[in-house]
């Protein structure tokens, strides 16, 4: 089963996400979430968190506070975005994919980069295939303005809706 997590940005999207997976006190559940990071009181960009263990990569940093940390960036509206943090998330789905403990996936979250085929795209497909959904019960956070576009681009025709 698929549930999507909707909402505006900065609505609790990961929030509810995170709720959801500590419910599960980690049982057969992986995934990615991309927490907020701030110095001081200054927004600064996302790491990507794999929820089984913690593991973090830096994923986005703000334009400004940009400083070539990343070996292979990707400039996208206000962020600048590791190539290498996106390669890590798929490799994190991927094999909760294929590991038949890992009952619930989470991923966190699809937007307009995934939208264009960057991102977390190459691991949307296996991620939405019905074997997939019907063995596994999946989590992704789409923003709202968002959601409508992903059902079409990846043929979703099965999903809750979570506000």
């Amino acid at each position: 089963m698929l549930t999507i997590i909707t909402g505006e940005i900065g609505s609790g999207k990961t929030a509810r996400m995170l709720e959801i997976f500590h419910g599960l006190k980690g049982k057969g559940a992986d995934g990615i979430a991309s927490m907020k990071v701030n110095r001081d009181t200054e927004f600064e960009g996302y790491d990507l968190m794999r929820l089984a263990n913690g593991e973090r990569k830096r994923l986005a940093v703000r334009k400004p506070l940009y400083i070539g940390e990343f070996e292979r960036p990707l400039f996208y509206d206000q962020f600048v975005f590791d190539t290498d943090a996106f390669l890590f998330g798929t490799g994190v789905v991927t094999a909760a994919i294929d590991d038949p403990t890992v009952e619930h996936i989470f991923l966190d979250e699809i937007g307009p980069l995934e939208l264009e085929g960057k991102g977390f795209h190459a691991a949307l497909g296996p991620l939405f295939k019905d074997e997939v959904k019907e063995k596994k019960q999946v989590y992704v956070c789409v923003r709202d303005s968002c959601v409508e576009p992903v059902i079409t681009k990846y043929g979703i025709k099965s999903y809750v809706l979570l506000r």
